[in-house]
């Protein structure tokens, strides 16, 4: 059995982006194999899916998840993502 290899964790596939912090508002950089990062500035957690017109992370897009990250770790970000869906939606009826 051939051992997959996620695409993202090859230095030349990794990309970054600038995701504002919702504490201070500071500017950071995260990249395409990290879901969250903190904050450099305030020391705030700072999450991929902070920014609605980035895609979450690769938990959300990439068929081989699971294996790749490890079920412990899918499990625990789909189920964080569903908790804050959840609560948003509860907010919006509101």
């Amino acid at each position: 059995m051939s051992r997959l290899k996620c695409p993202g964790s090859t230095p030349g596939n990794i990309m970054s982006d600038s995701v504002k912090c919702a504490s201070c508002g500071h500017a950071t950089e995260i990249f395409s194999d990290e879901t969250w990062i903190r904050c450099p500035s305030c020391g705030s957690r700072v999450e991929r899916a902070a920014d609605k017109k980035k895609e979450a992370s690769c938990y959300d897009w990439c068929r081989s998840a699971r294996e790749c990250m490890g079920a412990a770790a899918y499990n625990k970000y789909m189920t964080e993502r569903s908790d804050k869906n959840e609560s948003k939606k509860k907010d919006n009826k509101d």
